[in-house]
C-alpha cells in the first residue's frame, strides 16, 4: 500500500487556511488540495507491505512518545520547484531556524525508524510544507506572494499519523486518505 507519516494540523488551523484559500480558488485553474488532506509529510512510503505494518506502528509509537511536540502556525508559502515553473503551491510553518533543523531531524529519524521496520521510504531533502495546490508548470509568483503573506492561528504540533493514500479513489479522482494509526508527540 502507498502511505505516508505526517504531522496533522488541528481543525482550527485547517479551517483558517481553507477560508484564506476559498475566496481565491476560482482565480486560477489549479488542482486545489482538499482541506481534509492538509498535512506535513515526515516520510513517504511508496510501498508498505501489510506484513510490516504492525512492526512499523510499534516502532513509530515508541519513537514519537520520546519526541516533543512544538508550537507553530501555518505561515508563509512558496512553490516547488520555484515560482517561475511551479508544479506545487505550498504553505509553510512558522518556525525559527533551530526549530526548522529540529523538524528536519524528526523527518530524518522517522525515515530511519521506518527503515528499521523493513519499510523503504522515499523523499529528498526535507522542507516542512503543506501542499495547497498542484498544476502543470506555470508562472506562480503572484500566488507565492499571496501565500507569503498568510499567517494562521498558533497551534501545538503533536498529532502524527500513518496514512494510507489510495490514488484515484477520492473525490474527482483525487487520492483518498485513510488514517491507519495515530501517534502523539509529548507536550511542547
Amino acid at each position: 500500500m502507498r502511505a505516508f507519516i505526517a504531522i496533522m494540523p488541528p481543525q482550527e488551523a485547517i479551517d483558517d487556511l481553507d477560508d484564506f484559500l476559498d475566496v481565491r480558488r476560482d482565480a486560477a485553474p489549479l488542482r486545489w488540495t482538499d482541506p481534509e488532506h492538509f498535512h506535513v509529510t515526515l516520510a513517504f512510503v511508496p510501498n508498505l507491505a501489510e506484513r510490516c505494518l504492525d512492526e512499523l506502528c510499534e516502532r513509530l509509537d515508541r519513537f514519537f512518545t520520546r519526541k516533543s511536540g512544538f508550537a507553530t502556525r501555518i505561515e508563509g508559502g512558496g512553490a516547488f520547484p520555484d515560482a517561475t515553473q511551479a508544479r506545487v503551491l505550498w504553505a509553510g510553518l512558522g518556525l525559527d531556524e533551530s526549530e526548522r533543523q529540529r523538524l528536519g531531524r524528526l523527518s530524518h529519524d522517522t525515515r530511519q525508524v521506518a527503515n528499521k521496520a523493513g519499510v523503504e521510504t522515499h523523499g529528498g531533502r526535507f522542507k516542512a510544507h503543506i501542499t495547497v495546490a498542484r498544476t502543470k508548470p506555470t508562472e506562480a509568483s503572484s500566488w507565492v506572494r499571496l501565500l507569503q503573506g498568510y499567517a494562521g492561528p498558533p497551534w501545538n504540533a503533536k498529532d502524527v499519523a500513518l496514512v494510507q493514500s489510495q490514488l484515484g479513489e477520492g473525490r474527482g479522482g483525487r487520492p483518498r486518505y485513510d488514517r491507519l494509526q495515530s501517534f502523539e508527540l509529548s507536550g511542547p
